[in-house]
């Protein structure tokens, strides 16, 4: 499973176009605040900085329950959750908001393909650690740096991935006999 959101100021620059804060928040996180001040006061995962420069943030589960293909990523308090407030400097600013999910789902029908998802392995956990020292929230301009560094990680959990195959022979058998029979 995976999420974005892209949020791309539309308007004048007079001030900034105004103030915008992004973050991550854990499962059963709720406020009674305004949304923009609630979460300009969180600590970790955020993002906070001129309208103009637009937010840019990910989801990442914080446990494996959160990886069950039944959970609502858009709307249950149970899940980790995307949240993007911003006070504009004008009437005349407007925010494109972009959304990407990937979701996992069962299906009884074979009309779909069957891809295997991850080993859990040290190196994967090792994977869900960086990427939780990667900030989940950035403007706009450094979002693609970020997820360069991410990207060179996930290489090298790639080669360790085929290298545990080659070291066990046993496991690349049962994998193939998954294709095999699908």
């Amino acid at each position: 499973m995976a999420l974005s959101i892209l949020a791309t100021y539309s308007g004048d620059f007079l001030n900034n176009g105004g103030v915008i804060v992004g973050a991550r928040t854990q499962p059963r996180y709720s406020t009674n605040d305004v949304p923009y001040n609630a979460i300009t006061k969180l600590q970790d995962h955020k993002y906070q900085g001129a309208m103009v420069e637009g937010v840019h943030g990910w989801w990442l589960p914080y446990s494996y329950e959160e990886m069950d293909y039944r959970i609502d990523l858009l709307g249950n308090s149970e899940a980790t959750a995307l949240r993007v407030a911003g006070q504009f400097a004008n009437a005349n600013g407007a925010l494109v908001i972009t959304l990407n999910a990937v979701v996992e789902f069962y299906s009884p029908l074979q009309i779909f393909g069957h891809s295997p998802g991850p080993f859990s392995s040290d190196e994967y956990l090792e994977l869900l650690h960086t990427m939780d020292r990667l900030p989940a929230f950035t403007c706009n301009p450094n979002h693609r740096e970020i997820f360069g560094q991410l990207w060179d990680k996930a290489v090298g959990f790639t080669r360790s991935g085929v290298k545990y195959l080659v070291e066990h022979p046993e496991v690349a058998a049962k994998i193939a006999a998954m294709f095999l029979a699908a």
